[in-house]
């Protein structure tokens, strides 16, 4: 199993959150890969991470996270 925590530092945004959720998602999705997210309560920096792990969560998916450029090769 793999597993994965998001290395946070100062300059971690948004941007490299959903950088790191695609990383996750293609390992668990796409390549059939047993993951682990390991996510602590010290490393969600504003409620925008909690509204994204949240949809993950209870709906399996988060909306947008792909663009439509990036989603077709993975489905392809």
């Amino acid at each position: 199993m793999t597993f994965f925590s998001p290395n946070i530092n100062r300059e971690y945004n948004m941007k490299e959150f959903k950088r790191d959720l695609k990383i996750v998602l293609q390992k668990a999705g796409i390549e059939a890969e047993k993951t682990c997210l390991f996510i602590e309560d010290h490393q969600i920096l504003t409620s925008e991470f909690l509204e994204l792990l949240n949809s993950l969560i209870s709906a399996g998916e988060i909306p947008g996270l792909y663009s439509p450029e990036e989603l077709e090769p993975l489905l392809a």
